[in-house]
This record gives C-alpha cells, structure tokens and sequence, in this order.
C-alpha cells in the first residue's frame, strides 16, 4: 500500500514597514491557512546586517532599533514553525543630523581682506544623510557673524573682510534636511595691508 503525504506550508506574510532615523516599525499579516494557522507559535523576523528577531504569536509587529540613519535595510517575515518566508522588502531609514567635521579647519590669510578656509570632507556614515554641501560661518571679535552656504567642496575664500580684525571660522556639514553641528573654531587676524599668514587651530 502506497501512502502519498503532503506537506503544506503556511503562506509567507504580507510586510509593510514605516522607517524613521534610526529604527523601522514593521507590521505583518496572515492570511489564514486552515490548522496551520492555529499552529503558529511565533514569528521570526529578519533583518539584514542586523540578524533575526523571535516575535511571539501573538504580535504581528516588531520595531526595530539601533540602526544607521539614510541607510537600506531588506527586511522579511515568516510564521513559526511552517511559514514560509515573505519577499525582501527593502526599507531606507530617514536622514538624521549630522556629525561634526573631526577634521582641522585650517585658514590662511590671501589678501588684507581675504581668507582661505580649508577642510577635510566627513566619512559617509557620520552625514547620516547626502552630502549637499556645507555651511561656513565666520564671526569677528565684535561679535558680528556671517554663514555662507556652499556645494559639496573642501575649500572655500572669504572675501571682503575688515583689517585688523581677528576671525573666528567654523564648517558644518549640510545634508540637505539638516544643517550639523559646528566644527572646532579656526582663528586667524586680518593685518593692516600687509599679508601675512598666521593660523591658530
């Protein structure tokens, strides 16, 4: 006697996730499958990069947190024991602030009047967004302050600045939603016609 047995898997869930800067709420749900249905006894949610997290049966939503602003993440589900494993869904997070610039603003004096500013571009993961430029601000001894917005460069020259007179500069990265958080002040003193270079970190 012959004996044909059937396996019948539950069928993979339908996935929808609402991402923000640094997390991904992700909601599931079942369509019904007979027994299957009230075998399920939790469900398994997996996360690339970040590994699989253990939901219980009665929970068809799981927030997932610690994770890298502007950055892709493929999401899936599946019921436990006999689900099968829904579609990668991919889900980008939100732009964040960004970081401050780590590296050295460092100035030089070009005319009685003009300065150059130069400065290192961030890494990727501290913009926690696109790099769309960056925000140069500069403040005399009296108090008065400028800000400059520009592209994505590394250098910029100030111009029409007064004599003697002591600058205090700063960069911060813009990554289109948001403006980060100043680099540490750059001094450098304008003389009275005569250039000469002088830079103080």
């Amino acid at each position: 006697m012959r004996v044909n047995v059937y396996f019948v898997n539950q069928e993979a869930p339908r996935v929808n996730a609402t991402p923000s800067e640094r997390s991904i709420f992700v909601r599931w749900t079942i369509q019904p499958c007979g027994k299957l249905t009230h075998l399920i006894t939790g469900y398994l949610v997996h996360v690339s990069t970040k590994g699989k997290f253990n939901v219980s049966s009665t929970t068809t939503s799981k927030n997932i947190t610690g994770l890298q602003p502007y950055t892709e993440y493929k999401i899936r589900v599946k019921s436990v024991p006999y689900g099968l494993w829904s579609d990668n869904k991919t889900i980008q997070t939100d732009i964040a602030v960004p970081q401050g610039i780590q590296s050295v603003v460092t100035l030089k004096n070009l005319s009685s009047n003009s300065i150059s500013v130069t400065w290192k571009h961030p890494q990727n993961r501290s913009i926690n967004g696109p790099l769309t430029g960056y925000r140069v601000t500069y403040t005399t001894n009296k108090g008065q302050t400028k800000n400059v917005d520009i592209g994505v460069v590394n250098t910029w020259n100030i111009t029409s600045l007064e004599k003697c007179t002591w600058y205090s500069v700063t960069v911060s990265v813009n990554n289109s939603k948001y403006i980060g958080p100043p680099s540490k002040n750059a001094t450098i003193r304008i003389g009275n016609g005569i250039s000469v270079d002088l830079v103080i970190y």
